[in-house]
């Protein structure tokens, strides 16, 4: 009897149904759902070259619209609701009448469309196509504007911007694209995803975006910086939208389950389960909170979101030792907040939404605020205030060189002022201590939300800007102070490259300066090429300090791999001098030749204005003061040495996060340097800065991050540099391992396959990289080898479906590989597939592209199998 209770209790789970309504109608998967702006309907497309209408409200079917003659792969509404548009493998776009579902227009294309989208002005359509195009269509001449072209293979999502002024597409070839809707032109890229990514969305203000890709992860990008945030599934993500606001996401995919995700948190707050095929499409009304779901399984689902907990927030205010409290920034998602208490490190308690603290003594405390909402969920913040007094300083902080898009140095730049920014806060300065000067506002937690009340100065009137910081610093500055003045960029001898078109001049710069009050020790960090070339101006002043991250005259100043300004505040926070931190960082740079070959800091603290005879001041001196101030910055553990086997190109490649723990990480990254390295020389604005940087993500049953990198095609070895940021802001030490590579063959094709077992007629996934050492041009066959000798059927382009047995055709007739290029392919398994245990293969062969494939091999370049079972 308890094990019959048992099993059946396993078969109500595993038949678990949470949603509040299914809508059945469809005769073949689902694959794009929408909900009219007015949240009353549904429209769907499907396989069964179908588009329906559903009223959301009663679940029933409205009508159906005919029109399409094969899959139906996107659908998207009108402003207004009254109309929808539709695209299909066959490259057909209809514009239908969804009230009657009569076709008011068919829009002339060749290639196979991916996705459609309506603009909310209603003056545009988006259509994505496999053909690595994306184009725009006037609504009312029913004409095409323009083609967006960039990206280098097939587009999966397109959508517009809240404003319509920007459109994204997402692609095959693992980028995100954001384009001028008016002027054709690309903004920006955004890379990170590391394979397919088959959606993104607009936040509803326009500032983030939201996709998700084949590598199992979520991602949320800001739009103006570029930089973003990963989340990690255990599933391939078809389709995810933002819910409510940029806080949370909607997500659906391969494993059959809808997840609901709490952004800042970085965790799924919600699995919903009901599915039983893989989730493809994913929608959120605009009006209210439904949830609707499509899948392959034939049906949409609508769901009743799981609760969230109440948002905490608050300001504060001081006078003398009292702080005035506010958390009316306070917010509760579900309900209504019904409590507000508050706490502090030295016992203090209070409630409501306003309240004011006394305390008795100097020094910094913690006050926790804790909100509880009408349904008895709670969340809380913290933050640190100081009531410390003395004023320790200012400082001045420059990111240089201007955030436009040819400029490669400013992530670099942007990373490294932030970094300034939170250590001497750190260590005792407060926010309006420091003057931030940066086209971009800081993001210091890198949480995704840039603070814009920290950006002092956002250097549009540059020379403007920096006269007002340091008449304003010298004003408020005294003597026994410190001023910090950190710049990082561009610049050329004796001059920096503010923006493109004003540049701060050495003899400028120590006009400035000269306004610093006597007796207030300057701090003086220049981190450009040619930094040493600044000394000789700034001679002459008592007690001033300059650091350089390079000589006069080198040519060789690196940021990419490896930086000196890394290791300088790393050692910082750490509670070094600046002498010893110097000392620290310059042995670095020069014990490492193959990453700083002729790069030589220099230091400056006797005031004769060359590096001779120096480092006894700054080894008394600390920044801001001394001591060691917060948490210590992450430690890592790193992988031993890998060695990969003949013809082995993949590998998983991981560290471990030794302190603190996985909850106060924010992120942890990989940077692959190549055996064939070499420093180029700066070359101003003309510098490639790029490198190749993986976000490795957290595997909870291994208690590490990883990421298996599949690109190791050059023999030698490469040295993988780790490095972990906590939420805090603050990155570890880097940390480097190996990965050696000894027999790369000079071509080849890989494949891989998502699962070892499938049932017939079930969707299977294929990954192909190809690669050649040489340029060249192929045919691609890739076909499945059946047991018992019942023959092969290859697999054919666009509509990814098996010929018959031993008709051999190519799947890619004239395949040009000059880089390293990766296909993801979904097919089905033959409905009549025998089961086997083994005897099944997927193989792919290359042959010359002018000669068709001999089957005694005689003419193949390369061949790779995997097998698998069908049960």
């Amino acid at each position: 009897m308890r094990l019959s209770i048992i099993l059946w209790l396993i078969c109500l789970s595993a038949f678990a149904d949470d949603s509040i309504k299914t809508f059945n109608g469809h005769e073949n998967g689902v694959k794009s759902i929408a909900i009219s702006n007015s949240g009353q309907l549904a429209i769907s497309a499907s396989k069964d070259q179908t588009v329906k209408v559903w009223d959301i409200n009663s679940g029933t079917e409205l009508r159906t619209c005919y029109g399409h003659n094969n899959d139906v792969t996107s659908i998207s509404f009108s402003p207004d609701g009254n109309q929808a548009i539709s695209g299909d493998l066959d490259g057909t776009i209809i514009l239908w009448d969804i009230n009657t579902c009569q076709v008011l227009h068919n829009f002339s294309n060749e290639s196979e469309v991916k996705s459609v989208a309506w603009s909310p002005n209603n003056a545009y359509i988006l259509s994505a196509h496999d053909n690595n195009m994306v184009k725009l269509w006037d609504t009312n001449t029913k004409q095409e504007i323009r083609t967006f072209i960039g990206h280098t293979d097939q587009i999966s999502d397109v959508s517009f911007s809240p404003d319509s002024s920007k459109a994204l597409s997402t692609s095959k070839d693992t980028t995100i694209k954001l384009w001028d809707v008016a002027t054709g032109q690309e903004i920006r890229t955004f890379t990170g995803h590391t394979k397919w990514v088959v959606s993104a969305a607009f936040s509803s203000d326009g500032v983030f975006v939201i996709s998700s890709s084949w590598d199992n992860t979520i991602r949320r990008w800001n739009i103006q910086t570029g930089t973003h945030r990963v989340y990690s599934d255990q599933t391939w993500v078809l389709d995810v939208s933002f819910f409510l606001d940029s806080n949370y996401a909607l997500s659906g995919g391969k494993d059959q389950t809808l997840k609901l995700w709490d952004l800042n948190a970085g965790k799924s707050l919600c699995t919903l389960k009901g599915h039983k095929g893989t989730i493809t499409s994913v929608a959120v009304s605009k009006t209210s909170n439904i949830l609707l779901s499509g899948s392959s399984d034939k049906t949409l689902k609508q769901w009743q979101a799981c609760k969230i907990p109440p948002k905490a927030d608050f300001s504060y205010s001081k006078k003398s030792m009292t702080v005035t409290l506010d958390a009316s920034a306070s917010k509760a998602v579900n309900g209504n907040i019904i409590e507000y208490k508050w706490s502090t490190s030295d016992g203090q308690t209070g409630s409501g939404v306003t309240t004011s603290l006394t305390f008795q003594a100097t020094g910094n405390y913690i006050i926790t605020l804790t909100v509880t909402d009408s349904n008895g969920m709670t969340s809380q913040l913290q933050k640190q205030v100081d009531l410390n007094p003395d004023q320790l300083g200012k400082a001045i902080i420059i990111a240089a060189g201007g955030a436009q898009r040819g400029n490669t140095l400013f992530p670099y730049s942007n990373d490294y002022v932030q970094r300034m920014y939170n250590l001497v806060k750190q260590r005792g300065l407060t926010d309006s201590d420091v003057y931030y000067m940066n086209p971009q506002a800081p993001d210091l937690d890198d949480d995704g939300f840039q603070e814009d009340h920290l950006q002092d100065f956002n250097l549009f009137d540059p020379e403007t800007d920096i006269n007002k910081a340091f008449t304003e610093a010298a004003k408020n500055l005294k003597a026994g102070q410190q001023l910090i003045f950190y710049i990082h960029g561009h610049s050329r001898k004796d001059s920096f490259n503010i923006t493109p078109n004003y540049e701060l001049s050495a003899a400028k710069l120590k006009e400035l300066l000269d306004l610093i009050p006597a007796g207030v020790q300057q701090l003086i960090f220049i981190d450009t090429c040619y930094s040493g070339s600044f000394l000789n101006e700034l001679a002459g002043v008592e007690n001033r300090i300059v650091i350089t991250s390079t000589d006069d005259n080198s040519l060789t100043w690196q940021v990419t791999e490896m930086s000196f300004a890394d290791k300088l505040l790393t050692q910082l926070q750490k509670g070094e001098s600046l002498g010893g931190a110097f000392t620290f960082a310059k042995q670095f740079i020069l014990n490492n030749t193959k990453y700083f070959s002729g790069q030589t800091p220099w230091l400056d603290d006797n005031s004769d204005g060359q590096y001779v005879d120096d480092g006894r001041l700054a080894e008394k001196v600390f920044l801001v003061k001394g001591g060691i101030h917060g948490a210590p910055p992450p430690e890592l553990e790193v992988h031993p040495r890998i060695v990969l086997k003949d013809q082995q190109i993949s590998t998983t490649i991981w560290t471990k996060v030794t302190s603190p723990t996985h909850d106060k990480i924010r992120k942890v990254r990989a940077i692959l340097v190549r055996p064939n390295l070499v420093n180029a020389e700066y070359n101003g604005m003309e510098t490639d800065f790029d490198r190749e940087e993986i976000e490795l993500i957290y595997n909870a049953a291994q208690n590490r991050y990883e990421i298996v990198y599949d690109k190791f095609f050059i023999n030698g070895v490469w040295n993988i540099i780790y490095q972990a940021k906590d939420t805090d802001g603050f990155w570890s030490d880097v940390k480097m391992a190996e990965v050696e590579i000894n027999n790369v063959p000079e071509k080849f094709i890989k494949l891989f396959l998502n699962k070892s077992s499938y049932k017939p007629a079930s969707e299977q996934n294929l990954t192909v990289d190809v690669y050649s050492k040489d340029p060249i041009q192929a045919k691609m066959y890739l076909g499945m080898i059946l047991p018992n000798g019942g023959g092969v059927k290859t697999l054919i382009h666009p509509y990814e479906k098996f010929g018959k047995a031993n008709q051999i055709n190519p799947y890619i007739r004239k395949l040009k590989i000059n880089q390293p290029k990766t296909y993801y392919i979904k097919s089905l398994v033959p409905k009549k597939a025998a089961a086997a245990v083994s005897g099944y293969m997927f193989c792919g062969v290359l042959v010359p592209a002018a000669e068709d494939i001999k089957m005694d091999g005689s003419n193949w370049l390369a061949l790779d199998c995997t097998g698998f079972k069908v049960q």
